[in-house]
């Protein structure tokens, strides 16, 4: 029987994912290959085979690791924070800092949406991912304005959309031009227009 969910957090199944990052950050999906990944974990072709399907298990599994690494940051923020102005400074600090420091999560999101087009299973698994993320940003939102840290005027639906709009879209063009997440100016902006909606000031 394969590992469940729970493996993913197994010494060795770490090592594993971690190497299915790297390799699909260099290679993409199409051109890495089993062999490829085996060797930079460390670990035998038959290894592989026992904690996973195939490959595109591997990505979908490599993903699901990284999603459970940032669920706790961004929660955490959400319950730290003390107003909109250091609710809009942390979440886009926390952006800033995966782009700089772990760019293959980004390519990793790409590959996953690359899947989704293959058939309804890929992209229900990747939808699944996005609604979690989205409820946990909902439900932290509702949080802060019962706390009174933030007073927006429009949908919270609309605006845990719009967020998740901006990870995505600067996710995308930063792991394009890595060059940008230096770029002063991009993240004043964004922190400006996450700060107003969040404010409730955003015209």
């Amino acid at each position: 029987m394969k590992p469940d969910s729970q493996a993913i957090h197994d010494g060795k199944m770490i090592q594993i994912l971690d190497a299915v990052r790297t390799v699909l950050a260099r290679k993409g999906m199409v051109a890495a290959t089993i062999s490829e990944i085996a060797h930079e974990a460390g670990v035998s072709r038959g290894l592989l085979h026992y904690y996973f399907k195939d490959k595109d298990d591997m990505v979908a599994r490599a993903f699901q690791a990284s999603m459970e690494t940032y669920k706790s940051g961004v929660m955490e923020i959400f319950e730290t924070a003390e107003s909109a102005a250091e609710l809009a400074r942390k979440l886009c600090h926390a952006l800033r800092g995966i782009l700089i420091h772990d760019p293959d999560f980004f390519r990793l999101i790409f590959e996953r949406w690359g899947l989704a087009r293959r058939g309804p299973k890929m992209a229900g698994e990747l939808t699944e991912f996005h609604q979690m993320f989205r409820n946990m940003i909902h439900e932290g939102m509702e949080k802060l304005i019962k706390r009174g840290v933030i007073c927006p005027r429009t949908s919270l639906t609309g605006m845990v959309f719009f967020l998740t709009g901006i990870v995505d879209g600067l996710g995308m063009q930063l792991v394009l031009e890595p060059v940008l997440a230096d770029d002063k100016a991009i993240w004043e902006t964004t922190e400006n227009i996450v700060r107003e909606m969040l404010e409730g000031t955003a015209g």
